[in-house]
């Protein structure tokens, strides 16, 4: 008897049968990475968080830069840093450091208010340590 050189007969075996496709394991197909949800305010401070990081590195950086070390589109930057550019990020970080420059100068700002060079010397610490 010839041998079929069809290609459906000459994939079948000896029973009559296709062969079992090889079956892919489940650590061999790559999941996409698991995306976290979290509330708006936990997210801008996410972002604020790095843009920081990366301004204080790179004063240039864009819009771009920081939204690729984050993580976001440059939408979702936008969305909760509303103005276009770096200039809101420089902002909410100006508005962080006021807020903290009290804890920061403590009750040593107060006493040395008359002084002029006293007061300059505990800004540069308080901005010093605002910065490191």
């Amino acid at each position: 008897m010839p041998i079929s050189t069809h290609p459906v007969s000459a994939t079948k075996s000896a029973a009559g049968r296709k062969p079992a496709a090889k079956s892919s394991s489940a650590a061999n197909v790559e999941k996409p990475p698991v995306r976290r949800r979290f509330p708006p305010e936990v997210r801008r401070q996410k972002i604020f968080e790095v843009a920081k990081e990366i301004l204080q590195r790179d004063p240039d950086a864009s819009i771009d830069d920081i939204a690729e070390a984050a993580g976001v589109t440059r939408q979702l930057i936008s969305l909760y840093f509303p103005g276009g550019g770096t200039g809101p990020f420089y902002g909410a970080m100006f508005d962080e450091y006021l807020l903290a420059l009290p804890g920061i100068l403590g009750e040593g700002f107060l006493s040395e208010s008359a002084n002029p060079a006293g007061v300059r010397i505990t800004t540069e610490r308080g901005v010093a340590a605002f910065i490191d």
